[in-house]
């Protein structure tokens, strides 16, 4: 546990304020009377209602009873200055109880009194859902989350697309709420990616769209006429996108592509960037494993199932490896097909998840499978699986994950500093909380925070 003297304090106050040079202080403010928090995976969402003119800030100590007083002396003690509803608090410990609480000050003033604590515990996200409004009557086949910066404020601006039949597009900053995407299409989109700066979507007929901010597309050569069926990228130098027919094409910025030679004529349905691997898996178990998105080799799945998705997790070790996190691969495929790995090379078929056909796995702190009948499971080991309640027996085609972004909590900062406006102190606009998104038949859409 971490605890400053009032000497730190004082240098603090003292330095904080010197380097912004105020010379006029405001007022403290009454705090805000309707506080709620929301537990969500390694988060905690606080909202209440903003004042005019008003500036908060947030506290939380992972103890019970925060106050504006007390916050320093509390474990994993931290604040949000310039905060404003609703306020994304990452970093928590899932299964850990937190306290919080908000006070108020105008004009960078002191902060006045603090709101009454209010306690969370955050939990793994994909264990409880909720079902969205459709999204039309159009099979959805592929969902990816991505941001852009607002070249004007500078703010993270996080964006899910979901795309699907018939050239079905829609984006959301949140996952819950939906727009088409008015780009004329009309063939099937059966794959979508984020690769850090540049939106791809492709699908039958070798299709393939680009943007850079989910509202303005543009059609690109994929060079292939063979149905795309997955697209993935490495996050900065690498597109993957396979198909049809042993179908591989890469490229370096999502505009020109090259074919590759997969050596398989299978479909292949999916392909993932793995810790540093491209895997690939298609029909009647193939596997294919990459380190460069050139060269490709065939490695034995121990399995004649169709497969359908791959993702690499860390999962927790145990015995002489507890405390640490270990790398796990996952496919999933027909019948509830499972394969793992722990290396990318070796696989080992486990226990069938379940008797339907699961088409997705994602993970973000565990793994999540969909499939027929609107079927969800988790795992957090890879191995053992238990199924969630969905809400929905619409087949699900396709999951994605959302990661959050957030400002810099200070520490050891005293309640009655002024609130200072420099970089290092104020929050962007947080994204979503951890979470998962799921999409399927007839525009099915479910969200997990």
């Amino acid at each position: 546990m971490k605890r400053f003297s009032t000497g730190v304090l004082a240098i603090a106050a003292a330095l904080l304020l010197a380097s912004c040079n105020v010379t006029n202080l405001g007022s403290s403010a009454d705090a805000p009377t309707d506080v709620v928090v929301k537990a969500g995976d390694g988060s905690a969402t606080l909202t209440w209602t903003m004042q005019p003119g008003v500036q908060y800030w947030v506290f939380r100590a992972a103890a019970p009873g925060v106050t504006t007083a007390n916050w320093t002396t509390l474990p994993e003690a931290r604040a949000i200055i310039n905060s404003t509803s609703p306020q994304l608090v990452t970093g928590l410990v899932n299964g850990e109880t937190y306290s919080f609480t908000i006070n108020a000050r105008v004009d960078n003033g002191p902060g006045g009194a603090g709101s009454p604590a209010l306690a969370a515990t955050p939990r793994l996200a994909g264990n409880a859902w909720s079902v969205g409004t459709p999204l039309g009557s159009s099979q959805l086949n592929a969902i990816t989350y991505g941001t852009e910066t607002d070249t004007t404020t500078g703010n993270i601006v996080p964006h899910y697309v979901a795309v699907g039949a018939g050239g079905a597009m829609y984006s959301s900053l949140d996952g819950l709420t939906w727009t088409a995407i008015n780009y004329a299409v009309g063939t099937n989109l059966n794959a979508a990616t984020f690769s850090g700066t540049v939106f791809l979507a492709a699908g039958d007929g070798g299709s393939m769209l680009y943007s850079t901010d989910t509202v303005n597309w543009t059609t690109r050569s994929s060079g292939t006429s063979n149905n795309i069926y997955s697209l993935t990228t490495n996050g900065s130098t690498v597109f993957v996108a396979v198909g049809a027919n042993g179908t591989i094409i890469t490229s370096g910025d999502g505009v020109t592509w090259t074919a590759r030679n997969s050596g398989t004529s299978q479909d292949l349905s999916a392909v993932s960037y793995c810790n540093g691997y491209f895997i690939a898996v298609g029909k009647q178990g193939t596997l294919l494993v990459s380190s460069d998105a050139v060269t490709w080799t065939a490695v034995a799945s121990h399995t004649t199932a169709d497969l359908s998705g791959v993702v690499y997790g860390l999962v927790p070790g145990s015995g002489s490896t507890a405390g640490t996190r270990l790398p796990m691969y996952v496919a999933v495929g027909a019948a509830g097909t499972l394969i793992t790995s722990t290396d990318a090379a070796t696989w080992t078929p486990g226990t069938p998840i379940t008797t339907g056909n699961l088409a997705a796995v994602s993970f973000n702190t565990q793994f999540v499978a969909v499939g027929s009948g609107g079927g969800i499971f988790t795992s957090t080991n890879g191995t053992s699986w238990q199924q969630q309640v969905s809400g929905t027996s619409s087949n699900l085609t396709a999951i994605a994950h959302n990661f959050v972004t957030w400002g810099v909590a200070l520490t050891g900062l005293s309640p009655n500093l002024v609130s200072v406006s420099i970089p290092i102190a104020n929050p962007t606009t947080p994204g979503s909380p951890n979470g998962y998104i799921a999409v399927g038949a007839a525009g099915s859409n479910l969200s997990a925070f």
